[in-house]
């Protein structure tokens, strides 16, 4: 694909990740942009909200749209030239960042000290049994013919999943091992 050499904003993580999405699936309703990220993006309106409002004016098309079927109006996104621009500078360049982004769930095992040993069997319980759901619904959408781009995406997040719960039952392990030893010293 050749891309057009127009300036274009450099772009902010969230603000690649909200752009791209969109172009993928260009034109999107506005309401249909948390799935076209993320079909599970918890949250999307707190994270992305505020990438969009500063990038709609000069890197989306917006648009109304009657819907069929109703007396209505749709709002649609889609990339323009110089959206399509900061894109493609965007992916182009990789940093110590994007290897490994901001992770609430590292962040989280920081505070594991605030809960007991119950809540953090429970945390990791839960969070094991999310990677499951999360890995599951991967392989459902992969069913068919899928784009090489899209197919090196899910198969990233695949393996970063399987890697999350491999680490998650390694936690668990060190856990109850802490706990018996502590345990056995304490009886002996």
């Amino acid at each position: 694909m050749t891309i057009e050499p127009i300036s274009a904003p450099k772009l902010h993580q969230n603000e690649g990740l909200v752009l791209v999405a969109i172009w993928q699936h260009q034109p999107v309703p506005v309401r249909d942009i948390a799935a076209a990220v993320d079909r599970t993006a918890a949250g999307f309106a707190t994270a992305f909200a505020p990438a969009l409002q500063d990038v709609v004016d000069s890197l989306l098309r917006h648009r109304l749209v009657e819907e069929k079927g109703t007396l209505g109006t749709q709002s649609q996104l889609a990339c323009t030239r110089r959206g399509v621009r900061a894109i493609h500078d965007w992916a182009r360049n990789m940093g110590e960042a994007d290897l490994l982004s901001a992770d609430s769930v590292r962040m989280k095992i920081l505070a594991f000290d605030l809960l007991c040993f119950e809540e953090r069997i429970g945390w990791i319980a839960h969070a094991e049994a999310a990677a499951y759901a999360r890995l599951e619904d991967i392989r459902l959408r992969q069913g068919g013919r899928v784009p090489k781009p899209q197919a090196y995406s899910a198969d990233l997040a695949r393996r970063i999943l399987e890697a999350r719960i491999e680490w998650l039952r390694s936690v668990k392990f060190d856990l109850v091992a802490d706990r018996t030893r502590r345990r056995r010293g304490i009886e002996r």
